[in-house]
């Protein structure tokens, strides 16, 4: 097993799987910290430039998915701090409703009953001093429970104030945590795009990164071969020519084998890619069940489909996947958005149709 097989092989074995979906526990993120350090460790190592690109493509997928939950975690404690402030303004309302009224109620009480207790005894009817003896008391009790209440309502206020100065800390501490993974993707972008410009010039490196990338495509098939599909969805070979595009944009790489000739090495392309805007919706082209969603070396975050009776479609370099696995999606349902997770041509779509191990030309079956 050589040097890269093996980094690959303990990035895999020590780093659990993650899919990139809607359901992601935003508090995991300490999990991917974890998982970003220890690649930052092998990047330390001084790997090769094409071992380096793969794990800066890795390490791009992390921090960007570590910045979405942040983002998420933000957006859920600015909801809570929104909620708050209602319940902290309405207590102040209550509580100053409450104020006025006890106020009114101690004035009346003043007035009418001074000086109650010598009222009292001096009735003459003992019927009458008792009932009044009842009233002072019941005015009393009831005063008290306001007081009771009045406190309550002060402490709650202070408690959620308190509270309130806590979240705000939190999410400030978030914010300069976002924008310095923020700044960590910027600087990543830029090392991927110094070691592609270099490993283009490099005969030698271009083709150790041409060999790798037809061991992505192998490793591709492997999958799609061992995922179980269903036994029907639609009836997809009826569909050829009348799938639906995934997105709009131009092909910047076609479907087959290529020739390299700096470096003399021939390449096979299982897919075609699209170049499209990063973030741009993607549509699944006919109905199927989520079969895979998550990274997959060479294709960044990727979502299979599956129609049934071996038939899948696939579409990679992603930035966020939104479906789970096990999920039925119709023909033109939103799956993810794009990216350039994975990819060596800046923000693509890579779009696959295969039949188990075999790939077929995807422009053959579009619409």
């Amino acid at each position: 097993m050589n040097k890269f097989a093996y980094i690959i092989l303990l990035i895999i074995t020590l780093v659990p799987a993650h899919r990139l979906t809607a359901q992601d526990d935003p508090e995991a993120i300490d999990s991917l910290s974890m998982e970003k350090a220890m690649i930052d460790s092998l990047l330390e190592l001084k790997q090769s430039e094409v071992e380096q690109l793969y794990l800066i493509d890795e390490q791009l997928n992390l921090t960007s998915r570590l910045i979405q939950r942040l983002e998420r975690k933000m957006r859920t404690m600015e909801g809570d701090l929104r909620d708050l402030n209602i319940s902290i303004d309405s207590s102040k309302v209550r509580l100053e409703q409450m104020r006025t009224r006890l106020g009114k109620n101690l004035k009346g009480f003043y007035i009418n009953y001074q000086p109650a207790p010598a009222a009292i005894f001096s009735a003459g009817d003992i019927q009458k001093a008792a009932r009044q003896l009842h009233y002072f008391k019941t005015t009393v009790d009831f005063m008290k429970s306001q007081l009771d209440s009045i406190s309550h309502l002060k402490t709650e206020l202070e408690d959620n104030q308190e509270r309130l100065i806590s979240m705000r800390r939190q999410t400030e501490k978030l914010m300069e945590r976002k924008n310095v993974e923020e700044s960590v993707l910027e600087m990543r972008r830029k090392d991927k795009s110094r070691l592609l410009s270099r490993i283009d010039q490099d005969v030698e490196l271009k083709s150790q990164y041409l060999r790798e990338t037809q061991k992505d495509q192998e490793q591709l098939a492997d999958l799609t071969e061992k995922l179980q599909s269903i036994s029907h969805v639609v009836d997809f070979e009826s569909l050829k020519g009348r799938l639906a595009w995934p997105v709009e944009g131009k092909i910047v790489r076609h479907f087959g084998r290529e020739y390299d000739r700096t470096t003399n090495t021939e390449t096979f392309s299982p897919g075609i890619q699209i170049k499209v805007s990063s973030g741009t919706e993607v549509a699944a082209s006919a109905a199927g069940t989520v079969a895979h969603a998550g990274y997959l070396r060479g294709y960044g975050n990727m979502v299979i489909l599956d129609h049934g009776r071996g038939w899948y479609t696939l579409y990679g370099h992603l930035s966020r996947i939104t479906r789970s696995i096990g999920e039925n999606i119709d023909r033109g349902e939103i799956i993810g958005y794009s990216g350039e997770s994975g990819s060596n041509l800046g923000p693509v779509l890579f779009f696959g149709v295969r039949k188990g191990s075999q790939s077929y030309d995807p422009i053959e079956w579009l619409i």
